[in-house]
């Protein structure tokens, strides 16, 4: 799954070559989580930072980013959801899609200014190996809804074998 913003797209799926698996698991969060992310960022909460890798590729209309998401995609993905309006948060008793919300509220939304992200970069000369991103993926992977040990193991025996 890639998503573009300005000149940068995501790659939230991390296809891992000398494995032939994607690093991330699907989408697992479920609509409370969805909606508590999207509550935190309005009510300035600091988030944990999400983790790519950064990838300049060039085309010919020129050069654009590629960030290849190590952890954070279920907090990106949920935000690029929410600011498509494909579900709504609950204040008040009221739902509340994206493009309801006061231009206020939006605007804070759509700069996300809470999202911290740490970068690593991968170049020509020192590409990020499968195993580097794999072993960076479980040092960070510890918060929110749990990995599945399976896939965890399945990634590193698949890098072994």
């Amino acid at each position: 799954m890639t998503y573009m913003i300005k000149n940068t797209e995501f790659d939230f799926d991390v296809f891992l070559p000398s494995i032939g698996k994607n690093l991330q698991r699907g989408l697992v969060w479920n609509i409370d989580q969805k909606r508590a992310l999207i509550l935190a960022i309005l009510r300035d909460k600091t988030l944990e930072p999400i983790s790519v890798i950064e990838n300049r590729v060039r085309e010919k209309e020129g050069e654009k980013n590629c960030w290849q998401v190590i952890d954070g995609k279920q907090r990106l993905t949920t935000i690029i959801s929410f600011l498509n309006d494909e579900f709504t948060i609950v204040h008040e008793n009221k739902e509340w899609f994206y493009n309801d919300l006061p231009e206020e509220c939006k605007k804070h939304i759509r700069f996300f200014d809470r999202l911290r992200v740490n970068v690593h970069y991968d170049d020509i000369k020192d590409k990020i190996s499968d195993k580097t991103k794999i072993d960076l993926f479980e040092e960070i992977n510890w918060l929110g809804t749990p990995q599945d040990i399976e896939h965890l193991y399945s990634l590193k025996n698949e890098q072994m074998g």
